[in-house]
């Protein structure tokens, strides 16, 4: 329970407060994902209120129900319509997902954010290469130390739902377009890769979650790398673009920028 505390504490100290997180009346601004069994912990070293407690669904079954089909959803969209449904801003993964459910699929989200980090699904190539994408409005924001001394992996990820910065850009007509940005917490390596399709007139857009340049528990790199048909640019993206959806026009990778 000490790592849930410190995480909570984390999120109370690095996220903008709000209404409500203890008076029932008050309709706060945003809400907190997490494990049931972690909820009051949290609520009370965060601040912050949650979609569901310990409670269970003892005080209601929406809040129970729809933290357990969003970690079991395998697809970034169908969970995104949930947390937006509940104004869910911060997702709490631990090794239970909603804490009630079992057997989470490879591709669930559960899975996705918890052993890939929000990484890239496992299967991806071919006619589904697309789908080897990480997810696009999901950032990782911090992580716990591991349990104990016989793991490795963090005990608790805390992951932040933003719109996601817009990065528009020519290519070839229908080549892939790649972009990657290495990421570092204080204790791993990762890389955020996202990929998108010129269209038939060599235009593709990418959603991108995380700004470059950052310091923090998380900390980026100065630049997204951009690939296409052996073509290479680079591109800086804001903390504001990211919060913001805003579209950013990205440098040119192929000979359909000189038409655009």
């Amino acid at each position: 329970m000490q790592l849930t505390v410190s995480t909570g504490r984390w999120l109370r100290a690095h996220s903008p407060p709000t209404s409500g997180w203890l008076a029932p009346g008050a309709v706060p601004e945003y809400g907190v994902l997490g494990p049931w069994g972690w909820g009051h912990a949290l609520r009370y070293a965060a601040q912050r209120p949650m979609v569901q407690d310990n409670f269970g669904d003892d005080v209601g079954e929406e809040g129970f129900d729809a933290a357990e089909a969003y970690f079991r959803a395998e697809s970034e969209f169908a969970g995104l319509a949930i947390l937006e449904r509940l104004r869910v801003r911060y997702v709490v993964v631990g090794p239970t997902g909603s804490g009630h459910g079992e057997r989470y699929a490879p591709g669930s989200l559960f899975a996705r954010l918890r052993r890939q980090d929000g990484g890239p699904a496992p299967g991806g190539s071919g006619a589904t290469r697309l789908a080897a994408s990480s997810l696009s409005r999901h950032r990782l924001v911090y992580e716990s130390e591991p349990l104990g001394r016989s793991s490795a992996a963090p005990y608790v990820k805390l992951f932040e739902v933003v719109r996601g910065a817009r990065l528009a850009g020519a290519a070839e007509p229908g080549a892939e377009v790649v972009a990657s940005l290495p990421l570092r917490t204080h204790r791993r390596e990762l890389v955020f890769v996202a990929r998108a399709a010129a269209d038939a007139a060599g235009r593709y857009v990418l959603v991108l979650p995380y700004a470059t340049g950052a310091q923090g528990d998380v900390e980026s790199a100065a630049h997204y790398e951009l690939r296409s048909g052996g073509k290479m640019a680079g591109a800086s993206v804001t903390e504001e673009q990211v919060q913001r959806g805003q579209r950013i026009e990205a440098p040119a990778l192929g000979a359909a920028a000189g038409r655009d």
